[in-house]
């Protein structure tokens, strides 16, 4: 049941602080996309969860101290970094440059991205694996 509950706080923190910087601060993180925002949020504090010790007051079994503070930290890096360009054309003609280059760097930009994000995902599950066998 302890599982259950450290589960539960992990996801209604993760839901909170991903609400606030979408909706409210229109933040949408590096991939542009509410999931994906809340997926690496998720997996983030529930990694921390498993690796940081508790501390400060225990309300339903659950020290809620960690998860925010971990939570809040992992919301402003994802919010730190930039968002790749929507429109290219714009940015082609801007730069002067020819637009099958501009789509050329465009789509290795996001296919780096998307590795990057993939990368860390599993990054993050070996991470919350590890702290259940320990």
């Amino acid at each position: 049941m302890e599982t259950f509950g450290a589960i539960t706080g992990v996801i209604l923190t993760a839901v909170a602080i991903a609400l606030i910087f979408y909706f409210v601060l229109k933040v949408k993180g590096p991939w542009g996309n509410f999931w994906t925002f809340f997926v690496v949020l998720f997996l983030s504090i529930w990694a921390a969860s498993l690796w940081v010790s508790p501390f400060g007051p225990v309300y339903w079994g659950i020290a809620w101290i960690p998860l925010l503070f971990i939570g809040i930290i992992v919301a402003l890096l994802l919010s730190a970094m930039p968002s790749p360009p929507a429109n290219t054309e714009t940015s082609a003609s801007d730069n002067g440059m020819d637009e099958n280059a501009s789509r050329k760097d465009f789509g290795i930009g996001v296919a780096t991205l998307s590795g990057i994000f993939w990368m860390f995902l599993v990054i993050l599950l070996v991470a919350v694996v590890i702290g259940y066998t320990f």
